[in-house]
């Protein structure tokens, strides 16, 4: 099987196994960075749909792919100097969301860690 050229992270294989999801990182150097679920037929690599594209850092399926979890919604790398555990954004103090993947609803946002992502 010849997949889809691209940068993604993470799989959850349908129930059928007819496809998977996985999430595709859309960075254009500082600017805030897209992240899109894709939807990948594993016949024949290729992507069949997208269905949710928001703003976010980082993000991760849960494991069967109906959820995304989002970190740094709307921000890129100038919340840092560099990318998370290099003085980028990390998960302290920094925002985190989850969708539903199929409806594209924020499910809901919180922050974790001291405010502003200052700590020991």
């Amino acid at each position: 099987m010849d997949l889809d050229p691209v940068r993604t992270t993470g799989y959850a294989l349908a129930p059928d196994g007819a496809s998977y999801r996985t999430v595709y990182r859309d960075a254009r150097g500082t600017q805030a960075t897209q992240l899109e679920v894709r939807e990948v037929n594993t016949e024949t690599g290729r992507t069949v749909r997208s269905p949710l594209r928001v703003p976010g850092w980082s993000g991760v399926l849960d494991a069967p792919g109906n959820r995304l979890f989002v970190i740094c919604e709307g921000f890129g790398p100038q919340l840092g100097s560099g990318p998370p555990g290099k003085g980028g954004p990390g998960m302290r103090g920094q925002p985190v969301a989850a969708y539903e993947v199929r409806t594209g609803k924020k499910l809901w946002e919180r922050e974790f860690g001291p405010k502003g992502g200052r700590g020991p």
